[in-house]
């Protein structure tokens, strides 16, 4: 038994060895941002809409919620945070970051978890069911606890159509 447990922990070693040394560098995306590359600007900037699943997230969401407000994003943008029945003002705070940014912020609260889904996963299907009268091409997940500089959606948006690699 201890044997096995050894022959375990020696072949984790080996593939975390090989991903950190010989796998490109997969987790410093910023080398593929500094690239040099020239990204074109799409001929029609898609409609977005970002959906933070946020739950007991009192202490970052007003951040979260300004950056997304602050966006340079030239295509139609909106912003969803789904209040994951949070016992600690989470959705009070998004909707104060929304109404002081004056920015179109929906702020919803999660319906009751159904039996086999997680809690996450259900609250950002929560927000793309509340987005399917809106017609977006595409959905934004991130998280409550991030902050995104000014230029992240159009980045993003720059970048979905190029086939480049790391």
């Amino acid at each position: 038994m201890q044997f096995a447990a050894i022959g375990i922990a020696v072949l984790s070693l080996l593939i975390w060895l090989y991903l950190f040394f010989f796998n490109g560098h997969f987790w410093q995306i910023w080398i593929a941002d500094a690239d040099g590359h020239a990204v074109p600007r799409p001929e029609r900037w898609p409609s977005v809409m970002a959906i933070v699943p946020a739950r007991n997230e009192a202490a970052s969401i007003e951040e979260t919620v300004k950056s997304l407000t602050q966006q340079a994003y030239p295509g139609n943008f909106s912003i969803t945070v789904v209040d994951d029945h949070s016992d600690d003002g989470t959705g009070d705070l998004a909707r104060k970051a929304a109404a002081d940014s004056g920015a179109p912020v929906e702020v919803l609260e999660a319906p009751q978890l159904r039996a086999g889904w997680t809690g996450k996963l259900w609250a950002l299907q929560a927000g793309i069911d509340a987005a399917a009268a809106k017609r977006v091409d595409f959905f934004w997940f991130t998280d409550a606890d991030v902050v995104h500089g000014p230029e992240t959606l159009t980045h993003l948006v720059s970048r979905q159509n190029t086939k480049h690699t790391i």
